[in-house]
């Protein structure tokens, strides 16, 4: 169900992330240094791989619950760099994918409802009959890509940086995904909204589902222009943990 699919993506991915950061860095540095190649490959296979498989999804469900592990490896790497600009990526970027989560599923469970199917080639068109829904889809597809003036801009730019500093092939390898994350959405959303109609007839968007993609917009926005709302909260904390695991390693040393 698209609730299910919202609570998954948007909140208990997180805690993975969460968890990741508050206790293996936080309380075991030395040995997440030492899984760091581990996690690094992980999550690497999982970005590819995963944008490959939704690249194939003729599911729209399906193909943003691929896009959700491909975003969600991009942070297990910025954690595992163990750097200041990593963590406060993947921080950003964790807050970012849940916005995005919230308004893909919304949309694709807007779909379905309507229609009966998620199937992307039993669709087209909708934005010429349901233009408010086709606009609102459009807007939530281009943060969900993270275009300048988004939080997704601002966490990728940071988690790639990041990545690259700690290594060059891994950082452009993670890189060129996303284009294949540009492809994959907006074959998506030309599949369903664009082109001629082939359906008989589509609700468009009632004020509390437009209310609902304004704000998530909203948030993102303020986000992106205004990034340091998040890094003025997290960096005193990132900052601490880093300086503790570093006196850890030095006592074991």
């Amino acid at each position: 169900p698209t609730a299910g699919s919202v609570l998954l993506a948007a909140i208990l991915l997180k805690m993975a992330g969460y968890g990741f950061i508050r206790f293996s860095l936080g309380l075991f540095p030395v040995a997440s240094e030492l899984f760091t190649p581990l996690v690094y490959t992980l999550s690497l296979i999982a970005i590819v791989y995963t944008s490959l498989v939704a690249l194939m999804q003729e599911d729209m469900k399906k193909l943003i619950a691929y896009s959700s592990v491909a975003h969600m490896g991009f942070v297990t790497l910025g954690i595992f760099t163990i750097q200041q600009q990593g963590i406060e990526g993947s921080i950003i970027q964790m807050i970012n994918h849940s916005l995005i989560a919230i308004g893909l599923f919304l949309a694709a469970g807007i779909i379905e409802d309507r229609l009966g199917t998620s199937n992307l080639r039993e669709m087209g068109g909708i934005a010429k009959i349901a233009p408010r829904f086709g606009f609102w889809f459009g807007v939530i597809l281009f943060i969900s890509l993270s275009v300048p003036m988004t939080a997704g801009f601002i966490g990728e730019f940071l988690l790639i940086k990041a990545v690259f500093d700690f290594n060059m092939w891994m950082g452009i390898l993670s890189a060129l995904t996303l284009v294949i994350g540009a492809v994959y959405m907006i074959r998506a959303y030309q599949m369903s909204s664009m082109g001629a109609p082939t359906i008989a007839t589509f609700t468009d968007l009632k004020w509390n589902e437009v209310s609902v993609f304004a704000l998530i917009t909203i948030l993102a926005v303020t986000l992106g222009l205004y990034p340091d709302f998040i890094f003025s909260i997290v960096k005193p904390s990132i900052k601490h943990m880093l300086e503790a695991g570093a006196d850890t390693q030095l006592i074991i040393k």
